[in-house]
């Protein structure tokens, strides 16, 4: 499988120092959509990367087929500075001490800090997509997965403002979110699962889709 092959080639490559590896997000909850969605890694380091290491990296990982992902996104993490970037219920182990990736986990709090900062940078991510997106002609499909990266992190954190768990509302796939959406939010919740639709349409239009991002952001954003 794709994850396991892009571990192995991280393990031949950095070696001793190589900590741990960990898939999350769509790659585990299991609601990627084919040719649009990136696949999600933790790598746990000695250290930093080093240039020469990144290059090796890449080239080991540039003989992995990442079908049917889009792309592949990766943070680096020293092992002795562990700070929060994985949901516990939404990563799967791949390479190294599982103990080590607890250090990594995100809690309730952390994760509610991170939904508040992040709907505080919307306003100014919204607005550049919406003028990029007008001139970004022969780049439409990476664009477009530009703009679908803002939508899962705003749902989430609107969720939790609206009462829901963050643990629950950060490892929900797709259908959970529309369902606890349309619990507060009946009208974003309808626009999501039109985005959805648009989305698992392997012959979908960027322009439909992009347009109904766009509005549920909008209706997020003033809500």
């Amino acid at each position: 499988m794709v994850k396991e092959q892009i571990a192995s080639a991280l393990a031949e490559t950095l070696g001793g120092a190589l900590v741990a590896v960990a898939v999350h997000g769509s790659g585990v909850t299991g609601d990627a959509f084919a040719g649009l969605s990136d696949l999600d890694f933790v790598v746990v380091l000695k250290g930093v990367l080093s240039p020469t290491t990144s290059a090796e990296v890449a080239e080991a990982l540039d003989r992995v087929s990442i079908e049917p992902y889009a792309y592949l996104q990766a943070t680096y993490h020293d092992a002795g500075h562990p700070e929060p970037s994985i949901v516990p219920g939404a990563y799967r182990r791949l390479l190294g001490d599982s103990k080590v990736l607890h250090g990594f986990e995100h809690s309730a709090a952390s994760l509610r800090a991170s939904g508040e900062r992040w709907l505080g940078s919307l306003s100014d991510l919204r607005q550049q997509d919406i003028e990029d997106w007008s001139f970004s002609t022969g780049r439409r499909p990476r664009q477009l997965r530009l703009v679908l990266t803002r939508v899962k992190p705003t749902v989430r954190a609107v969720l939790v403002v609206d009462g829901v768990q963050p643990l629950d509302a950060y490892r929900a796939p797709w259908p959970e979110l529309v369902a606890m959406l349309n619990r507060t939010r009946p009208g974003a919740a309808s626009r999501l699962s039109d985005l959805v639709e648009s989305l698992g349409d392997p012959d979908h239009d960027p322009h439909r889709s992009a347009g109904i991002a766009f509005a549920l952001l909008d209706e997020l954003t003033r809500s």
